[in-house]
């Protein structure tokens, strides 16, 4: 993001040169006058130095001010999803550091029209004879005052191309099925049930079964609230969606030869109750989900994925059936189902090839509770209620919807989209201001030509597109250089994108269509001036 800052601010900048360049053009006769009275180059540096400290002071606390009242607004787009960017804040450090770039900026991009004055018996003392009338750049002025804003429409085709390439990367992550349905009408929350505080529903059966019988009677409990449709829970807390935390085993699919261990891909294991994923309304595309007869029976049975089940037996109906293990001695497990890939680490990363077993005996679990009153107010504090009519000293932890954690998930391609919009706006909006100042001042160098023009019958439409071409000549060179640019510029993004390369070239070919079309009316509007003209007041003003 530091560099999307650096890009913006040298298009401020270039702008600020143009600027200055201008100003001190008009200021020919003025500093010629200085130069003949015996002011060396140095002092009448000084004056165009001074002025361009002053004015970049002057800039960056008005930047100041507007980012400290900004500031909220800003950090409200990423409070929900990024809470650690609530303790951005402007200090100290941040005043010092403004003021500094703005005032380094200023001065170093004011050395061009500085060094353009290197010479100022030759240069000023020719103003001086010559009169206020002639006293434009010449062809350095306007070379270097067209290579600023080619440079600008550069830079900022860079930064749009950006926010373009984003804006693909969201659309492709909104598109990807996570693997559940109505994440906002599903609860989680996270329990820690330790052995010894579980009631037994059957006094002197197996730890273990007592344990998961304990849960068990959370479950139902949390069921019969109104409104739930259907609970479920994941063993160990580390079987949620989105929750980028799994457990991972090497797979052995029974009937093939082993391989040494770290040569198959990893598969991810997860342990779940019945009715887990009809809560997440995970669909079931081949075969059946456990049932309770499944945990305390312990029958060797799994679900695998689709992707697994793809990768090891060709599709979901032929994993059926078949047989696998996690050690080479180990017991074989017999595949009854397979479940559409879940996404556990977010929509940006492909979804793991998993293992689904029955849940077993864990301190730590993971509650998913469905209904349409997820989100009111007292419908988490019925599902408190609920936990501690089974167990008083129980608490929920983690408490969120599933559809607040896939919207953390998506967390970071958004703050960076919505950070690259804006500086692409901005980008775009002082390349456009710099295109405008550029014709707005050819126009007003070119006046008598312009009245002469008029006054010989040249149209008014003539005149317009004279200067529009020579805008549109400098947006096309900028264009260019742009998008030979951005070809190097955004590999550096590829680890931000998704589903969309950095060299798409419908991303880069409509960005610099839209930004020339923005050029060409800017040049367009400015140069309404030119023919607006009455050629009679000209003339006689000359």
């Amino acid at each position: 993001m530091m560099g999307t800052i650096g890009l913006l601010l040298l298009i401020a900048c270039a702008n600020v040169a143009n600027l200055v360049l201008v100003r001190t053009q008009t200021q020919r006769p003025q500093l010629a006058i200085r130069a003949a009275l015996g002011a060396g180059w140095g002092a009448i540096a000084r004056v165009v130095l001074a002025e361009s400290a002053i004015l970049g002071l002057a800039g960056g606390i008005a930047g100041l001010a507007i980012a400290y009242f900004s500031l909220p607004l800003l950090l409200s787009l990423g409070a929900d999803e990024l809470p650690q960017i609530m303790t951005v804040k402007i200090d100290v450090t941040v005043l010092l550091a403004t003021l500094g770039i703005s005032l380094l900026a200023t001065v170093v991009f004011a050395l061009l029209p500085v060094l353009q004055l290197a010479s100022p018996a030759v240069r000023l003392t020719g103003s001086l004879r010559a009169g206020g009338r002639s006293a434009t750049g010449g062809r350095e002025g306007h070379r270097v005052r067209h290579v600023l804003v080619v440079s600008q429409v550069a830079l900022a085709l860079v930064l749009l191309i950006g926010s373009g390439l984003m804006i693909r990367t969201f659309q492709r992550l909104r598109q990807v099925d996570p693997g559940f349905r109505d994440p906002a009408q599903v609860q989680t929350f996270q329990v820690t049930v330790p052995r010894t505080t579980v009631p037994s529903a059957q006094p002197g059966g197996p730890a273990d079964e007592r344990e998961l019988r304990g849960k068990q009677q959370i479950l139902d409990s949390i069921a019969a609230l109104p409104g739930v449709e259907s609970v479920g829970f994941a063993g160990f807390s580390d079987g949620l969606p989105m929750d980028g935390d799994g457990r991972q085993v090497f797979m052995i699919v029974d009937g093939r030869p082993p391989v040494p261990d770290g040569t198959t891909p990893a598969t991810e294991l997860q342990f779940v109750s019945p009715g887990f994923f009809e809560t997440l309304q995970t669909p079931v595309l081949a075969g059946r989900a456990f049932d309770w007869s499944d945990v305390y029976g312990d029958r060797p049975v799994v679900l695998v994925s689709e992707n697994l089940a793809r990768a090891q037996f060709g599709s979901s109906g032929k994993a059926l059936g078949r047989r696998v293990a996690f050690h080479p001695q180990g017991p074989r497990w017999e595949v009854v189902g397979v479940v559409k890939d879940v996404h556990h680490d977010g929509v940006g990363r492909e979804a793991p090839q998993t293992v689904i077993r029955p849940v077993v005996a864990s301190e730590a679990v993971a509650f998913v509770v469905r209904s349409s009153r997820v989100g009111t107010p007292p419908f988490l504090g019925e599902v408190r209620k609920a936990v501690w009519s089974v167990n008083p000293n129980l608490s929920l932890e983690a408490e969120q919807t599933l559809g607040e954690m896939y919207q953390q998930s998506m967390a970071r391609a958004a703050m960076t989209l919505k950070l690259l919009t804006i500086t692409g706006a901005v980008a775009l909006l002082l390349g456009l201001i710099g295109i405008y100042g550029v014709v707005s001042y050819a126009i007003s160098e070119r006046r008598r030509e312009i009245g002469i023009r008029l006054a010989l019958g040249a149209r008014q439409a003539e005149v317009r597109h004279m200067f529009v071409r020579l805008a549109l000549v400098l947006v096309a060179i900028g264009v260019a250089i742009g998008l030979a640019a951005s070809a190097g510029v955004t590999r550096l993004m590829q680890s931000q994108l998704f589903g969309v390369s950095a060299l798409d070239p419908l991303t880069h070919l409509a960005v610099a269509l839209a930004l020339f079309a923005a050029a060409a009316l800017a040049s367009y509007l400015s140069a309404q001036r030119a023919s607006a003209l009455d050629p009679v007041e000209v003339l006689r003003g000359e």
